[in-house]
Parts: structure tokens; C-alpha cells; sequence
């Protein structure tokens, strides 16, 4: 959306906000945290999402479901079920990153340029697993949120995008794209020296990303572990969200 045209789109507005603040309230959506009884944020975020900016919200995710959720995923870790993904043997250092000017940056725009100047290049390395091994019996609340982010939640997100011109796939129209947008759900663990470079999510006409951060419990802020956001090149609007857990 360019900027020009802002003024005309249709914002989801005071009313419009109340309205979803009423769906959320369903029992389908208890899986959310707090943030959906607050119609004042749910407006922020449409407002955010019209003009393509990240939206930050601590505790997404109800409390509960989010431990048990990293309780599980942290038992496959454990167990080493999980899987190096990678796009080459790199070590971050070797990347091509200044490592000095980015170790330097007093700022997430500064460590954003850091990140830029090895241009396109895409390099990451997690740790990750089917989730077919995630089974109901081993896994009920990962297989729980599964569940929960289809349906309802889609009409919901829907909402959310109003003004913006997108819209998700039609949770009552093919049954095989809801099927397929479900199917891109994932699960990473990142673990020493893993990393991701500078990327976008917009890929394959996507209109939405959404990520959940869950950090060990206990993870101090000093350690590292952030995860950055960079807008477009003089990164002005850019943040660091530090890894706190729930």
C-alpha cells in the first residue's frame, strides 16, 4: 500500500475494533493471550498492519498453552529429535557480517545496517523436525494450537488486515488452501550458533507472517538472542524485541 493512499482506506476504527474484541472473547480463542480483551491494542495493530509494520505484542500466546508448547518442543530437543536446517556449513563469523561493526552497533538500526551490507544473500541455520513426529498423544499442545489457528482465527486475522487491501485464504472456501496455509506452520529451535541473515517473510504472494517467540525461561536479555526488525533501507522504524519469555 503506498503511503498517498492511506487516507482513503477503510480502517477497522473504534467500532470495528470493539467488534473484534467481542469475537476474541470466544472460548475458540482462548489460546490467545490478554491482548484480546484490549480493543484500544486491537486497533494499534490494524493501523500497524495497513501501513506493512511489524506488530509487537508481549504475550501473544495464553500463558499456559505457550509454556507447554516450549515444554514439548524442548523434549524433542532433548530427546535429539530435531535436525540441523541450513543453507551452507557457514559459521555466522564467515557469513560475510562486519562482525566488528555489528558487535560496535549501539542500536538495532545500526546493527540493521551492519546486517545490509552483505547485500541479498540470504544464509540461516536452525534446528527443526516434521511435524508428523509432533504425535496428538506426545504433543496435545502444539496438535491444540494446530487446530486453533485455523477457522475462526482466520476470519479474526481477516479483521485485522482491514484497510490494507489483503485477505487471507477463505476458511470456508477450499478446503485444500486452508489445508496448505495451516501446512506452513513450524516449529525452530535455535541453538548455539544458529542464525538467520537479514530477510523478508513476502514470499509466494504471502500476505501475513506470524511468529512466536519463546525463549528459555530465565533468558537474560544480555545474552543475546533478540530478534530484530529492519524496515526498508535507512531503517528508521527499526526494533529489537529482547527474549523474555511469557
Amino acid at each position: 500500500v503506498r503511503h498517498g493512499q492511506l487516507a482513503s482506506l477503510d480502517f477497522l476504527g473504534d467500532e470495528g475494533a470493539l467488534e473484534v474484541q467481542e469475537m476474541l472473547k470466544g472460548a475458540e480463542f482462548d489460546f490467545l493471550g490478554p491482548w484480546r480483551s484490549n480493543a484500544s491494542l486491537i486497533r494499534a495493530m490494524n493501523s500497524k498492519l495497513v501501513r506493512g509494520l511489524p506488530v509487537l505484542v508481549d504475550d501473544f500466546l495464553n500463558t499456559t498453552l505457550a509454556q507447554d508448547v516450549y515444554n514439548e518442543f524442548r523434549a524433542a530437543s532433548e530427546a535429539g529429535s530435531l535436525h540441523s536446517e541450513l543453507t551452507s556449513n557457514l559459521e555466522f563469523e564467515s557469513t560475510g557480517v562486519n562482525i566488528s561493526t555489528y558487535h560496535a552497533a549501539s542500536s538495532p538500526s545500526d546493527r540493521c545496517r551492519a546486517l545490509s551490507e552483505v547485500g541479498d544473500r540470504f544464509a540461516f541455520r536452525h534446528h527443526g523436525c516434521c511435524k508428523e513426529e509432533f504425535t496428538e498423544s506426545s504433543a496435545p499442545a502444539m496438535h491444540r494450537l494446530f487446530r486453533a489457528l485455523g477457522g475462526s482465527w482466520m476470519f479474526a486475522l481477516n479483521l485485522l488486515l482491514k484497510g490494507s487491501g489483503y485477505r487471507l485464504v477463505d476458511p470456508e472456501g477450499n478446503k485444500e488452501q486452508l489445508e496448505m496455509a495451516l501446512d506452513k506452520n513450524s516449529f525452530r529451535e535455535f541453538a548455539v550458533g544458529d542464525y538467520h541473515l537479514l530477510h523478508t517473510d513476502t514470499l509466494d504472494a504471502r500476505v501475513l507472517t506470524v511468529n512466536y517467540w519463546l525463549p528459555t525461561p530465565g533468558w537474560q536479555t544480555a545474552w543475546g538472542g533478540s530478534v530484530l526488525w529492519c524496515g526498508l533501507p535507512r531503517f528508521d522504524g527499526d526494533g529489537a524485541t529482547p527474549p523474555t519469555f511469557p
